[in-house]
């Protein structure tokens, strides 16, 4: 269901996450955090609704 690019991303964008909080940049910690969880949740909805 998953392949490994969404995983690979899924651990980018978690690194990325990371990398910002600790920076204290917390717009784009927001923004960043945003756009990710959309984009992770339409290719698992796609994936899922392609069954």
């Amino acid at each position: 269901m998953l392949n490994g690019l969404i995983i690979i991303g899924i651990i980018l964008w978690l690194y990325l996450l990371s990398v910002l909080n600790r920076a204290n940049l917390i717009g784009f910690h927001f923004w960043v955090g945003s756009v990710g969880l959309f984009a992770i949740m339409a290719f698992i909805s796609r994936a899922v609704s392609t069954l």
